[in-house]
């Protein structure tokens, strides 16, 4: 519920100043509070030792994504679609660089 209000928040204050980029980032840093919050359950919970690395890269890759996405559309005054699409590209890239998933995983989503 805290993350809730905290997305609420932080998406009252960023969408006014900065659109659609202002609610990616809220998403973004929700998103990253909702895995640290179950980490943290889940370990006290089961005791069992999770691997956070793959989400961790799968954060990183959205981060980096996000904010070229981002640039791109400040800099080029483009249709939102188009650096959406840029993002997807380099965050799969990215995803697929770092080996968060495979090449088969992506191309099963794609066909899908």
């Amino acid at each position: 519920l805290s993350i809730l209000i905290f997305n609420v928040l932080l998406n009252l204050y960023l969408i006014p100043r900065y659109s659609l980029m202002g609610a990616a980032w809220t998403t973004l840093i929700s998103e990253i509070l909702l895995v640290v919050v179950y980490y943290i359950y889940a370990n006290k919970v089961s005791k069992i030792s999770l691997n956070l690395k793959p989400a961790a890269l799968s954060i990183l890759a959205g981060a980096i994504s996000a904010y070229l996405g981002y640039i791109i559309y400040q800099s080029f005054n483009l249709h939102f679609i188009v650096p959406l699409v840029i993002m997807l590209t380099i965050f799969f890239a990215l995803g697929a660089l770092f080996k968060t998933f495979s090449i088969k995983e992506l191309a099963s989503l794609i066909r899908s």
